[in-house]
């Protein structure tokens, strides 16, 4: 968390990537990455969010910002057991976000119903691609397009 912490206040405006795997990301922690993706010299095209440990209320106050964010391209999420919790708020990115090109959710626990819906989202937004693991595959086969990807 020190380290996190550390990196986020002190260089994030150095970074065009930022990738987080298998760290507890404290609140303090997220306000230093919100604060950050909030500022006009925010140049993070890549965000990783890995097998991280984030509460709900935090990761949902993320999401909020990212889908005004102008700067990321490329939004990661692996293994996060939060993203059936924060469902909406991946629809309001999805919808809101205008220059984010791909959205990974890799070994998600989404449920099918909130599988679905992001697929609407998705098949309205201006995103290029939506990567899901192939374990979504059954759950979205009936939804599938061109743009949404299925990768092991």
């Amino acid at each position: 968390t020190i380290l996190a912490e550390r990196v986020v206040s002190k260089l994030f405006h150095k970074l065009e990537s930022f990738e987080l795997d298998y760290c507890i990301l404290s609140s303090t922690t997220v306000t230093y990455m919100i604060d950050y993706l909030q500022s006009t010299h925010c140049t993070i095209r890549k965000l990783k969010l890995g097998s991280c440990s984030i509460s709900v209320a935090d990761l949902n106050k993320l999401l909020k910002v990212i889908s005004f964010n102008t700067s990321l391209k490329q939004l990661v999420f692996e293994n996060l057991s939060q993203l059936g919790e924060v469902v909406e708020s991946l629809e309001d990115l999805i919808s809101r976000n205008t220059t984010l090109y791909e959205l990974i959710l890799w070994e998600s626990t989404l449920t099918t119903e909130s599988a679905e819906k992001l697929a609407r989202a998705f098949e309205h937004s201006k995103l290029s691609s939506l990567v899901l693991h192939e374990s979504s595959e059954e759950k979205l086969s009936h939804l599938v397009c061109d743009r949404v990807k299925f990768v092991r």
